[in-house]
């Protein structure tokens, strides 16, 4: 999976998902075309230019506009069982996630990643199994055990046709279609901008930070357009006061946070966490919506219960603006 091509087909979007896969439109207007990609948008050119006035990717509900989308495709060589109009999580078994952190988000957020069938789960923390992981995906023999390796020991896939794999923190990390880094406590922006440059333009990064009184997911990172790590770290310092502590090394480092107990963090707020994140990988890689987490921020509150979405935007003083092409349409 990579970042989508988007061509446009009358007033549409029609985004190129994989090789395989072609998708009209976005949400409930969806229409996703199964078959080889290239002779799809060639169809669909043909189509253009013989039915000036032909509706596509209107709401599944409107069953006349499906059914003349099927009949212009048939008559161009693409009929069933060749494309469908309705598909949903085909691709979670063809993606590829890594989980970089298994304090108690992290452990949960594989778990649910595992649950909603995708295919393939790297895991990645250099630390060990402390006394604050006991029961929150390691057993008590498993303490002084480096985190990665003790969970995968552990953990149970529920279908036969997936897989969890280790990465080796000392190593570049191997491309994935999507990176989740998932930290407790505070001042880890300097790390991020580290992993960011280090992991390369092709790969989207979702950063997650648990702390004992709020939960932040995002901005969704992207090399093929939108933000990088460092225009979030120059807006959150500047103008977010969720964010303004983040942003300075010192008493607050990566290597600090990184040890903070994880029992500092409530269970309730890092299960919640893990589920808000999995909804927006799952949202990502299916590809039908926009997922929440491109071009923004989810600040979830503890004391409330609350969740705000605050817009994370390009900062026109960044280098990516200058080295990265111009944003595409989002999923």
């Amino acid at each position: 999976m990579t970042t989508p091509q988007v061509h446009r087909f009358y007033h549409h979007p029609a985004y190129v998902l994989d090789d395989a896969t072609v998708q009209i439109g976005t949400g409930s207007r969806a229409v996703r075309i199964e078959g080889p990609a290239e002779q799809t948008l060639q169809a669909l050119e043909r189509i253009a230019e013989e039915h000036d006035d032909a509706a596509v990717a209107e709401p599944p509900a409107r069953e006349g506009s499906i059914g003349r989308l099927a009949a212009q495709l048939a008559a161009v060589g693409l009929g069933p069982p060749h494309w469908e109009a309705r598909s949903e999580g085909g691709r979670r078994a063809y993606a590829s996630v890594l989980v970089d952190g298994l304090c108690g988000t992290g452990t949960e957020l594989v778990r649910l990643l595992a649950a909603e069938n995708v295919g393939t789960v790297v895991v990645r923390d250099a630390r060990e199994v402390g006394a604050e992981d006991i029961g929150r995906g390691f057993s008590g023999s498993q303490r002084g055990m480096n985190r990665a390796q003790a969970y995968a020991r552990r953990a149970r896939l529920p279908r036969r046709n997936q897989a969890l794999l280790l990465a080796d923190p000392q190593e570049k990390p191997p491309p994935v279609d999507l990176y989740i880094m998932v930290r407790n406590g505070e001042g880890y922006l300097p790390a991020l901008s580290a992993q960011w440059e280090a992991l390369g333009p092709d790969q989207m990064l979702l950063p997650v930070r648990v702390g004992q009184d709020s939960c932040c997911i995002g901005p969704l990172l992207t090399g093929a357009a939108g933000v990088c790590a460092q225009c979030l770290r120059q807006q959150a310092v500047t103008q977010d006061p969720h964010w303004e502590r983040l942003g300075h090394p010192g008493e607050h480092s990566e290597d600090a946070a990184s040890q903070q107990p994880g029992s500092r963090v409530p269970f309730v707020m890092q299960t919640w966490c893990a589920a808000a994140t999995a909804r927006q990988a799952l949202t990502i890689f299916d590809g039908r919506y926009r997922a929440a987490v491109d071009g923004h921020t989810l600040i979830m509150d503890t004391q409330t219960g609350g969740c705000a979405q605050h817009a994370v935007v390009p900062q026109p003083e960044c280098i990516c603006q200058t080295r990265r092409p111009g944003a595409e349409p989002g999923r």
